[in-house]
């Protein structure tokens, strides 16, 4: 649901304990283009603070889906619709947002 201030969306979901801040147009344009399981992987990762650890198993727990549909094809359907990009090194970095993983293209 928009806020009253109209540049975010905030959803609290009354399940859990995860508050998520999503800049509207980004969740606008996640809910035309994404299936239900990218949009809860996208929410989910928006909920996270920065410099937190992903872990497949519980972010697949955490959004009703299995392991292996995360790594097979949800966590994918993300990064080729440029809503995450995936920085390989000793530690991987997602940068979560188009904002973000068009402002890393351009910089490449």
């Amino acid at each position: 649901m928009p806020s009253k201030k109209g540049n975010r969306a905030f959803i609290k979901h009354s399940r859990t304990q995860f508050n998520l801040v999503m800049p509207e147009q980004e969740s606008e344009d996640a809910l035309k283009e994404l299936t239900g399981n990218g949009f809860k992987l996208l929410c989910y990762y928006y909920s996270r603070k920065d410099g937190w650890f992903f872990n497949d198993e519980e972010t697949a727990d955490a959004i009703g889906i299995k392991t292996r549909t995360l790594q097979d094809t949800t966590r994918k359907e993300l990064v080729n619709k440029k809503f995450l990009k995936i920085i390989k090194g000793q530690r991987d970095i997602y940068l979560i947002g188009r904002k973000e993983v068009v402002k890393d293209d351009e910089a490449e």
